[in-house]
């Protein structure tokens, strides 16, 4: 019997896309909308790197972002599970 050589998974696109998955999902979200992509004076889009870092850093200082039905917006916890779904994903399709 012939060892079968298992295929290593990369997790580290998964990851980038995991992130950039979210980071879209902020933006098409009725409820969060204008986080990192705002509208200026001009009314062109500008990309806002201020803001991101004001979302990313607020489940630090409000309690209420860790509950479960907050999850969505709390980045520690969204991408996460965006990752560990796209490392499932990538598993059953390697089969």
């Amino acid at each position: 019997m012939e060892k079968e050589e298992e295929k290593k998974i990369n997790i580290y696109p998964i990851l980038f896309f995991s992130i950039l998955i979210y980071f879209l999902y902020l933006e098409i979200n009725p409820k969060i909308r204008g986080i990192w992509l705002r509208k200026g004076d001009d009314n062109r889009l500008h990309i806002t790197l201020n803001g991101l870092k004001n979302f990313i850093l607020y489940p630090f200082k409000n309690i209420k972002m860790w509950l479960p039905n907050m999850w969505d917006m709390n980045v520690f916890v969204a991408i996460p599970i965006i990752s560990s779904l796209g490392y499932l994903l990538t598993e059953y399709y390697k089969k």
